[in-house]
């Protein structure tokens, strides 16, 4: 983290900015977290009540902003179902790896669609797949 009090990817709206939770890193030395909240804010998604209380009153210098790239590795017309994010050139976010959206993972989804075997459901199917889709670069040891 650096010197930073707060590093993370930056969501925009309603004119106001805030860290996206799922990969935000927090200087605990710097934050009070008995005082933060992780509520929705006005028109801010999960994480948006950090407004408020925390981002709005950061210096800039206090801030790393991680860089987000979309890549959609699936055909179809829902993000969950068609992108990765890749964070920072290092972070692999599948977008509703969980499932939430049908019950189906994110990894399951994309090695079943790419003809993987579904008995792969690995990390090293998994960047096989990146790879292929271009998300990733070639494997250096291949």
């Amino acid at each position: 983290m650096g010197e930073q009090t707060a590093v993370g990817v930056e969501e925009v709206r309603a004119g106001m900015w805030y860290l996206w939770p799922g990969l935000l890193g927090l200087a605990l030395d710097k934050v009070d977290l008995s005082t933060l909240s992780f509520m929705p804010y006005k028109e801010l998604d999960t994480g948006g009540s950090l407004w408020p209380r925390l981002y709005k009153n950061l210096p800039e210098h206090d801030i790393r902003k991680v860089t987000n790239q979309e890549f959609q590795v699936a055909p179809g017309a829902l993000r969950q179902e068609t992108s990765v994010d890749l964070m920072d050139g290092l972070w692999v976010h599948l977008v509703d790896g969980s499932g939430w959206l049908d019950g189906e993972g994110k990894l399951q989804r994309l090695l079943r669609q790419s003809g993987e075997d579904a008995n792969l459901t690995s990390l090293a199917g998994l960047l096989r797949l990146l790879r292929q889709k271009g998300v990733l670069p070639p494997d250096p040891g291949a």
